[in-house]
């Protein structure tokens, strides 16, 4: 899949406008309709393809496959969020955005709309892993680390202890790798309070993650039992 990227070149009539929904699309998805599976073919439903995107950058990771099946979807289902959000997030940041945006110059809108109240999604959910990364001024190489460390996840409750074994010795050596790397680029002086910076945005990713199946539950809670579901989303909201 990633392989065609090249090839086949950017879509037609990029950047599109952002279409808010409308009250009557509201209402359907929370009767548990999806009334935006008709979408022009130039539009994506970019939460749905970022998080295969996840999953297959994941596989390319020579770990993952280290591990047994079992684990292999544990740890999945645990960190995909995560590396979601911090993809979300650092494409925004290369883009100069305050707030996510995806590829085609749109920005999440339809999931937030569902509900007025008691909504966990803020109006600054979308920006508070944006925030470090231009605070900090985080660049691809720490990034892309940073990511790695994500995956890496032997904490992750469910994982056997051989692979939790596993995901700890490839997550020292990228811990450590991101250190040498801040030492490189920032200097001695600078270099453990960006590594600290940069492990603090780890948590944020996390903090959004929770928020992100809170959301969840609450739309399912509005949604019949034969409402529209993808198997893939509700495992990884679990």
């Amino acid at each position: 899949m990633l392989s065609l990227v090249d090839r086949l070149g950017p879509m037609p009539n990029w950047p599109l406008p952002n279409k808010e929904p409308t009250p009557e699309e509201i209402e359907k998805c929370r009767a548990g309709e999806f009334p935006f599976i008709d979408f022009e073919p130039e539009r994506k439903n970019w939460f749905f393809y970022d998080v295969m995107s996840s999953i297959e950058w994941a596989k390319t990771f020579p770990v993952l496959h280290k591990l047994n099946r079992r684990d292999q979807i544990v740890l999945l289902k645990a960190v995909v969020l995560m590396c979601f959000n911090v993809t979300q997030a650092f494409f925004s940041y290369e883009h100069k955005s305050s707030t996510i945006i995806n590829p085609d110059g749109t920005y999440p809108c339809i999931l937030p709309s569902m509900f007025a109240f008691k909504n966990p999604m803020k109006e600054d959910f979308f920006k508070i892993c944006i925030e470090p990364l231009v605070r900090n001024k985080i660049d691809k190489k720490e990034y892309v680390l940073l990511k790695a460390l994500m995956l890496c996840n032997a904490t992750v409750d469910g994982l056997s202890h051989e692979g939790q074994e596993i995901l700890a010795a490839e997550r020292d050596r990228y811990n450590s790798a991101l250190f040498s790397y801040c030492m490189a680029a920032r200097g001695m002086s600078a270099a453990p309070a960006q590594y600290a910076a940069l492990l603090s945005v780890m948590d944020i990713v996390n903090h959004q993650a929770k928020i992100q199946k809170d959301f969840h539950v609450l739309v399912n809670m509005t949604r019949p039992p034969n409402a529209f579901r993808v198997n893939l989303i509700e495992e990884i909201m679990e």
